[in-house]
């Protein structure tokens, strides 16, 4: 992982990654809690489909003195994960959608 995910990671109350590769034949799972003080063990599962990264976090905003993300700050985060779906030509997710 890249030092921004894993910053990400560091300051957040909650951070999940799984990924699915076809040629391991194989799907990892890993949840961090607590600004990665608390880490579930991984969990793996067979996996033969589509190579896929997913990642899920809930941000530790009281560690910025905030308590809420502002719109145009989740704008700006939308439009940079639609860049990168168009850089890559890759399925990216925002929100679910």
């Amino acid at each position: 992982m890249g030092h921004s995910v894993k910053l990400a990671n560091l300051f957040s109350r909650y951070f999940y990654v799984e990924t699915g590769n076809k040629n391991k034949k194989t799907a990892l799972k890993i949840d961090w809690r607590n600004n990665m003080s608390k880490m579930d063990p991984p969990q793996t599962r067979p996996y033969m489909k589509i190579d896929y990264t997913k990642i899920s976090a809930a941000l530790d905003l009281s560690r910025f003195g905030i308590k809420k993300l502002s719109p145009e700050f989740i704008g700006l985060l939308q439009r940079r994960a639609y860049d990168i779906a168009g850089l890559n030509r890759i399925k990216v997710y925002f929100n679910e959608k």
